[in-house]
């Protein structure tokens, strides 16, 4: 888990603003825009300092209802694995 956490964390602007990001370095400017946990705490900063923008607030969105749709088809597709009659388990008295 720490392998997948401490890369996002210090690829986000939680630590370094994204406009200071871009002074060093445009690859990492582009990974630290695109990373989730980046999306999350320019919410929270901007949501405090007043101004939000539709962008902002779009991105956190769609990834919710896209991890919904996701949770749904994989509760779905267990739901039709366990009606197909998968290994059933006997016991003999």
């Amino acid at each position: 888990m720490n392998f997948v956490i401490f890369p996002m964390f210090f690829m986000s602007t939680a630590l370094y603003p994204l406009w200071k990001m871009k002074e060093s370095s445009v690859l990492l400017s582009k990974l630290a825009q695109y990373n989730p946990f980046s999306q999350a705490v320019e919410l929270i900063r901007f949501a405090l300092y007043g101004s939000l923008t539709s962008m902002l607030l779009f991105i956190p969105w769609l990834l919710f209802w896209f991890l919904w749709w996701r949770q749904s088809l994989a509760i779905t597709h267990q739901r039709n694995d366990g009606e197909k009659g998968g290994a059933k388990v006997t016991r003999n008295k």
